[in-house]
């Protein structure tokens, strides 16, 4: 899925935003939808990593569009299909809510979903996102390893029903971060499970717990 949508985009209402004037642009890949992307809102960064470990996202798009209105305009950040419905998602103003009312008119009509991106300054969200961030750099870096093979026999090597951060990146019969790339990938697929990743900050000592059904 590319991160430029193309002529058939299927939403003429929405239009193309360009990066805000002295704003960040932000470029990532996503790992769901095995391609790059353009982000230009934080809020955008903060919904990346929440797209990419939810287990009910098909795709997603960073479509980076606005929807006008004469109250003003809404940003959509993503076009999201779960395996229920499609979803716009976008970043609430709360000065705009005539535009919100007619967005969601205009979605409906389309038999589309809304739903806000939150900020990563809300407290609760805060670790989590850093913790995310910290494990999707180490599995981009590592994409072109994470084969559903390699996985399994990954998750076969592992002796123990738990392990720890640090006893990965020593695990000898891997290089570099290989050993703790496959382990966060198994976490993002929900195989196995980090406790605390919403409370405190990865470090070495953190452990991941690994389901019996990965073993089998």
């Amino acid at each position: 899925m590319s991160d430029v949508p193309n002529s058939s985009f299927p939403y003429p209402a929405l239009r193309e935003a360009e990066r805000p004037k002295g704003g960040h642009l932000y470029r990532v890949f996503s790992l769901t939808n095995h391609a790059p992307m353009k982000l230009f809102h934080r809020e955008q960064l903060l919904a990346w990593t929440m797209l990419e470990f939810d287990p009910t996202v098909v795709s997603f798009e960073a479509i980076n569009r606005w929807f006008d209105h004469v109250s003003g305009a809404i940003y959509i950040g993503y076009y999201v299909r779960y395996m229920e419905y499609d979803c716009f998602m976008y970043i609430p103003n709360p000065a705009h809510v005539e535009a919100l009312k007619s967005l969601e008119k205009y979605a409906k009509s389309f038999n589309v979903r809304l739903s806000p991106m939150l900020s990563e300054k809300i407290p609760q969200n805060d670790t989590l996102f850093w913790n995310r961030m910290s494990i999707l750099s180490v599995l981009v870096s590592a994409r072109d390893k994470l084969s559903s093979r390699n996985l399994a026999q990954f998750a076969r090597s592992i002796e123990n029903c738990e392990v720890a951060v640090g006893e990965l990146e020593q695990m000898p019969n891997y290089v570099d971060q290989e050993a703790l790339a496959y382990a966060f990938e198994l976490v993002r697929k929900g195989h196995f499970s980090i406790s605390g990743l919403n409370d405190e900050l990865l470090q070495k000592s953190s452990v991941l717990r690994v389901a019996k059904s990965v073993k089998r």
